[in-house]
């Protein structure tokens, strides 16, 4: 429930909160597996969204301000602290609200914040991360291997201006999703595809997969994508016998 307190909410009562993403025509490129998702809340009158996003935007405050509190009662020189999320909310971009494993940022991009000792304060970086590269992370600060069966990277590196991943995989029940800096690749299982060029279109609002100028780079992230479900086979247990 969108349901934060009175105080929170005060702070976004009058205030102009960024144009949701989405267009009229939008469901017109979509397969209609995505079709059926993005218009069953199509009619929704705009200020029903701009309520809903004030109070998302006051529920956010209110966690803020109690990671504060806890930032306050530990000590920085041996404390590590990361503040991520599991998944994020569309807000009405593209009529949708919630989650979903629909291929969009508003749902796939989360907050990932760390703090601790070693770490550079006040540093930021786009490069693509995956979540599950938080363990991998937590046990380098500590001086520890990471686990076997592991398939993240440690992030400290990043954290310092290194490099991070060339793309993000994310695998839901029915479908599968790769994201690089420049485009977005989806599959379902009935087959339907998705394609958004990022580099001109990064509020994801027309999908590509079927256009003539776009085969070139649906066939790449085709193939990126199959890579990539290879690369990410559970390599656990360990073979211990050669058959």
């Amino acid at each position: 429930p969108l349901n934060p307190p009175a105080s929170m909410l005060a702070l976004y009562r009058d205030a102009n909160l960024p144009p949701r993403h989405w267009r009229s025509d939008e469901a017109g490129y979509l397969p209609p597996t995505m079709r059926q998702a993005v218009t069953r809340l199509a009619a929704t009158p705009e200020d029903t969204w701009t309520a809903y996003r004030r109070h998302f935007y006051a529920l956010v405050s209110e966690l803020d301000r109690n990671i504060g509190r806890l930032l306050a009662a530990v000590d920085p020189a041996n404390t590590i602290v990361v503040v991520t999320s599991d998944h994020g909310d569309y807000l009405g971009d593209h009529n949708l609200n919630g989650k979903s494993a629909m291929p969009y940022d508003g749902a796939m991009r989360i907050p990932l914040l760390m703090r601790g000792p070693g770490l550079p304060a006040g540093a930021r970086s786009d490069e693509p991360v995956e979540i599950l590269d938080v363990t991998p992370t937590l046990l380098d600060l500590v001086g520890l291997p990471a686990p076997k069966g592991n398939q993240g990277m440690s992030l400290v590196s990043v954290m310092k201006g290194g490099k991070g991943k060339d793309a993000t995989f994310q695998q839901a029940t029915n479908n599968r999703i790769l994201r690089t800096k420049t485009a977005k690749y989806c599959v379902w299982q009935n087959g339907e595809e998705v394609l958004f060029d990022l580099a001109r279109d990064p509020d994801e609002l027309r999908n590509v997969a079927g256009e003539a100028g776009s085969r070139a780079l649906l066939d790449e992230m085709r193939v990126r994508l199959l890579r990539k479900v290879i690369d990410t086979a559970d390599p656990l247990p360990e073979r211990i016998a050669p058959y």
